[in-house]
């Protein structure tokens, strides 16, 4: 009659059950190598496309300055995020305007100034190599685990 015997399927499954505690942690690391990613593209598609401010001045090099990663993740029925976005605000005359307006007014263009769609054209171009840095993290996370 044959005989079936088996060695570290107990320390395999030990490993296995403790991946789901330290996914929180996981997650965040993942989103942030991602969000790094996306930063970088952002502001060299913004320098590069010549951003302007809200009187046609143009802006690339301070707009690519203010794009900035978020500093939590944020949890929703969907799943998770960490925000990549352009913060602070530019000040001229008796006006200040935030960085976001501006990059949305880029982003979508208006009345008599085309868009300049940054964000969307970096996103795009940089979403397999950020999708590639949150696989390393996690191949990373789970080699330390000898798994």
């Amino acid at each position: 009659m044959a005989r079936l015997s088996t060695n570290g399927i107990a320390d395999l499954c030990a490993d296995l059950t403790g991946l789901g505690d330290s996914t929180g942690e996981l997650l965040g690391e993942m989103l942030n190598a991602e969000a790094v990613i996306v930063q970088e593209a952002q502001r060299k598609t913004a320098k590069s496309m010549g951003v302007y401010d809200e009187s046609g001045r143009n802006i690339g090099g301070h707009m690519a300055d203010s794009i900035t990663v978020g500093s939590r993740v944020y949890k929703s029925a969907d799943g998770a995020a960490q925000y990549v976005y352009p913060k602070g605000s530019r000040r001229r005359k008796n006006t200040t305007s935030s960085n976001t307006e501006i990059a949305f007014v880029n982003e979508f263009g208006r009345q008599g100034q085309p868009p300049r769609p940054f964000i969307r054209t970096a996103n795009e171009a940089s979403a397999e190599k950020a999708v590639a840095a949150a696989e390393q993290v996690y191949d990373n996370f789970l080699k330390s685990k000898n798994i």
